[in-house]
């Protein structure tokens, strides 16, 4: 019963305190190499305890089989579940870091129990010293680090802050240069646009003195071409008299030469009379009718060249001011961009300016932090100053802790494996010291 008892004390202690007790046991029976798997061990136990950690005492059958698998220790689920079942002791369905290092090196739990673990009043104050020691350590460098992280913040700060107000400094004077092109632009553009509304001004005048010659150069050309009806009409009337004349005598020889003797005197006589009369007017008047005709188509002809170049200078001048009004529209238009992009350019100045403004106090807030940052990098210096001190605290500590251990490792008797794990966790602790403090490099 007080074997019971004393297991159920054991089992639920801490990992760390079972590893202790587990070496304060056997310390002088085990190989050199254990110490250290004892410890590796506990700490994986630790590790897989989510509920508890380093608080923790045992692990449920999945924490249990986790931890196999991590040490490679079975090859298969069924031998896994035979060594947590053969390594639990007090068959709880819980694995214990005790249990499991009975079971591993072959020790018997009552065997375990009735050895003597040490004196727990220097196995108390070794702990103690340790402690003190690491939580001093502990404290230090909580409070070197506070003050390179306020350092290094703060100076971050007032970079960034420097840089926002020279980034704004430079888009605002880049905005104002680009506005100010915009607006000689703009001007150019109108410029252009009002010399292309004079062009079309001048282009359209143009265009309707050469319509008014045309009209002027087309009244006289009709006029020719109607005189010329007029002739060719009376040229025709002319050319038809005549040609009945030859008809008529030629209609009345042959009469005077056939039919009966009355009918060709009649026709003879007729003849006569017919010869008598003088054709000599009628081909004079036939010849002054072609002569007019023919200078009334020269002069027609000429009026029609005359209104046709009209025509030709109308439709030139028509094509010119067609050009400037396109000319202009397109003047228009590039003064209508022009004043767009230089509106747009006013308001990225505009928004410019307010960038600027905001880094400016921005900057204004970086120089507040600049100067907070010298007093925190002043505090810093003086909580550097408090961490050495405590550092030397510390070191100081950690003297008393190494004395005392060098102390118990000549005494022989229970209890080395407690100082050993001591030694073990102030090894530990020594990789977070400075070196010029006593620290080592960690691995």
């Amino acid at each position: 019963m007080a074997l019971q008892k004393q297991w159920g004390e054991f089992v639920a202690m801490k990992y760390a305190d079972q590893g202790k007790a587990f070496l304060n046991a056997f310390w002088d029976e085990l190989p050199e190499d254990i110490p250290e798997k004892v410890w590796q061990w506990a700490a994986k136990f630790a590790e897989l305890d989510l509920d508890k950690q380093e608080e923790g005492c045992d692990l449920d059958e999945f924490g249990a089989h986790r931890f196999l698998e991590a040490i490679k220790e079975a090859s298969t689920v069924k031998a896994m579940r035979e060594d947590i079942k053969e390594a639990d002791i007090d068959f709880n369905k819980r694995l214990a870091l005790i249990e499991f290092c009975l079971w591993k090196l072959k020790k018997k739990a009552s065997v375990f129990c009735e050895r003597p673990q040490g004196d727990a009043d220097k196995i108390a104050k070794m702990q103690a010293a340790l402690e003190a020691a690491q939580a001093a350590l502990q404290e230090a460098i909580a409070k070197a680090k506070a003050a390179r992280e306020s350092e290094s913040a703060a100076a971050a700060a007032a970079t960034e802050a420097k840089k926002r107000a020279d980034e704004a400094a430079a888009a605002e004077a880049k905005a104002k240069d680009a506005a100010e092109k915009a607006k000689r632009q703009e001007d150019e553009a109108k410029c252009a646009a009002d010399e292309a509304a004079a062009a079309e001004a001048v282009a359209a005048e143009s265009a309707a003195a050469a319509l008014a010659k045309e009209e002027e150069a087309k009244k006289p050309a009709d006029e020719a071409r109607a005189a010329e009806d007029e002739l060719r009409a009376a040229l025709a009337e002319l050319e038809a008299q005549e040609t009945a004349y030859k008809n008529k005598t030629e209609d009345l020889k042959k009469r005077s030469e056939q039919g009966g003797v009355v009918t060709r005197n009649k026709a003879k006589a007729e003849l006569e009379i017919h010869l008598a009369e003088d054709p000599l007017p009628l081909r004079t008047a036939k010849i002054t009718q072609e002569a007019a005709t023919r200078k009334a188509e020269k002069a027609r002809k000429i009026a029609d060249e005359y209104h046709a170049a009209a025509v030709e200078k109308r439709k030139a001048a028509d094509e010119d001011h067609a050009a400037a009004a396109k000319a202009r529209e397109a003047a228009d238009y590039a003064a209508s961009e022009a004043t767009a992009s230089r509106e747009a350019s006013e308001a990225a100045a505009a928004a410019a300016s307010q960038a600027r403004q905001e880094a400016d106090d921005a900057k204004k807030e970086a120089d507040e932090a600049h100067a907070a940052a010298a007093a925190a990098r002043a505090a810093g210096a003086a909580a550097r100053a408090e961490a050495d001190s405590a550092l030397d605290d510390a070191q100081a500590k950690v003297a008393i802790v190494e004395e005392q251990i060098v102390e118990a490792k000549k005494n022989a008797g229970p209890g080395k494996g407690l100082v050993w794990w001591i030694e073990r966790e102030l090894h530990e602790a020594k990789k977070y010291m400075p070196l010029k403090k006593g620290g080592i490099l960690r691995k």
